[in-house]
């Protein structure tokens, strides 16, 4: 069944580029139970930038209204996430996986705190998340806001002051529990951080400490 892949995070080789304006790459899934099957792949940027070769993608269903492509012919489409393959990655489900991006407020957010879930799959587009953990900082204080669709984001804790937020950590596992719970399984688990975090020092301890395999995206464009 087809809904068995649905997902899943795999490698693809590049087969060739597509006439779209969604789905501009056509893929071949390389790894897991569906390897050797083709499909096509959502990318925002110039796909002969990625110059052939493998990516990683996610496994989706198909967002018709955003495409011109029978897409009958093809048995799924994929969301990329990256052309640098995590060594020795074959296959993962979604919920064990922390896909974390970089946010570039002048470049990406117009110069903007805090952006919107639209604005972040502009950039960074793995699918359909239900909820967004941004990191932003503020005078030294790291912030955390759950953004999501259609809604401005909020302060993912707001009962407290900037200087009594909860500790990173618990943020996190807070978001990664929740985007593992039956009503959002399968939809990816998404951290998207201020470029002006050190990632080293306050981020990767945190994101170790949950024993989740975490990737960094790369930016479509």
């Amino acid at each position: 069944m087809i809904e068995r892949a649905l997902g899943k995070i795999v490698v693809a080789s590049i087969l060739d580029t597509v006439e779209d304006t969604y789905y501009r790459i056509k893929a071949r899934v390389e790894t897991g139970r569906e390897t050797g099957r083709e499909f096509i792949v959502a990318y925002a940027g110039d796909p002969n930038s990625l110059d052939g070769g493998r990516i990683l993608t996610r496994l989706t269903g198909f967002r018709r209204n955003k495409t011109s492509l029978d897409v009958d012919h093809y048995p799924f489409a994929g969301c990329f996430i990256t052309s640098e393959i995590p060594e020795n990655f074959e296959v993962a489900d979604s919920g064990d996986v922390i896909l974390y991006c970089i946010w570039y407020k002048e470049r990406m957010g117009m110069g903007f705190d805090v952006p919107t879930v639209g604005r972040i799959r502009g950039f960074y587009d793995a699918g359909l998340a239900h909820r967004i953990l941004y990191f932003s900082l503020e005078d030294g204080i790291m912030v955390p806001y759950r953004i999501r669709p259609e809604r401005p984001p909020h302060l993912d804790n707001k009962r407290y002051k900037k200087d009594k937020l909860s500790p990173t950590g618990k943020i996190l596992m807070a978001h990664v529990d929740d985007m593992t719970s039956d009503q959002n399984k399968d939809t990816p688990i998404v951290v998207c951080i201020d470029e002006n975090i050190d990632f080293e020092t306050r981020i990767l301890p945190e994101f170790r400490k949950t024993r989740m395999r975490f990737i960094r995206m790369e930016p479509q464009k």
